[in-house]
C-alpha cells in the first residue's frame, strides 16, 4: 500500500531555496500514501539546480531513515544523474527504494 510519486521541476518553476519546501507541500497536497498509515514517498528532482529531495511520510521513516534515504540518493540516483541520465537514475532509485520497503 506504499505509494511513490516522482515530480520533476524546471528551475524556472521554483527557487533553489524553496525546493525542499515545495516538495513537502506537494507531498501533503497530493496526499501521497494512505492517510492513516502516512506511507507515501515523494521524490522531487530539479536538474537545473542539481537537486533531489525525497520526502518520506512518517510511516515510511520507520523503514527508511533520513540516513538510509541519503544513501539511496548518493548510490542509486546520483551516479546516473552526473552524466545527465535522469530517467535511468530515477528508475534505479525507485527500484532501490522499493527493494528496501519489501525487506
Amino acid at each position: 500500500t506504499n505509494q511513490i510519486a516522482i515530480v520533476s521541476f524546471d528551475s524556472t518553476m521554483v527557487s533553489k531555496q524553496n525546493f525542499d519546501e515545495l516538495t513537502l507541500r506537494l507531498a501533503n497536497a497530493w496526499g501521497v500514501g494512505d492517510k492513516d498509515k502516512n506511507n507515501g514517498i515523494l521524490i522531487g528532482i530539479c536538474a537545473g539546480y542539481k537537486k533531489i529531495r525525497i520526502q518520506n511520510g512518517k510511516g515510511i521513516e520507520k523503514i527508511l531513515s533520513n540516513s538510509t534515504t541519503q544513501n539511496i540518493i548518493d548510490s542509486s540516483f546520483i551516479p546516473y544523474f552526473k552524466p545527465a541520465d535522469y530517467f535511468s537514475g530515477a528508475l534505479n532509485g525507485v527500484k532501490t527504494i522499493m527493494q528496501k520497503l519489501t525487506q
